[in-house]
């Protein structure tokens, strides 16, 4: 709590760094990887759900980025060049990259949540 009043009533005077480095504890400044190590073994119960929701997340990042790019061949490959009778195909792969994100983010919240 008083980090938190210090930080309110902050003074340019006063650097951040070494107003944070004053509230620190020796456990704080220990190495990264044997706490990361600690946190995973807490999700042991949960292993299962954990590993999934690890996995939706990872394929939710190339759907995302999927959907600007084939609206982008939509554009330069379709619209401009006045091709529309083919402009159906791309964008049913437009409409599908957007539901399947939905469907992604959807599942990826519901596991994450219980």
């Amino acid at each position: 709590m008083a980090l938190v009043l210090e930080i309110l009533t902050y003074s340019p005077t006063i650097s951040l760094p070494c107003l944070l480095e004053n509230h620190m504890s020796k456990k704080a400044k220990e190495p990264l990887l044997p706490i990361f190590r600690r946190v995973i073994s807490l999700t042991d119960p949960f292993k299962k759900k954990f590993w999934l929701v690890s996995i939706i997340g990872l394929l939710i990042a190339p759907i995302a980025v999927l959907r600007p790019t084939l609206i982008k061949i939509m554009v330069d490959e379709y619209i401009i060049p006045k091709k529309i009778e083919t402009l159906w195909i791309i964008a049913a792969a437009t409409i599908g990259a957007i539901l399947l994100e939905a469907f992604f983010k959807y599942w990826f919240n519901y596991q994450s949540k219980w």
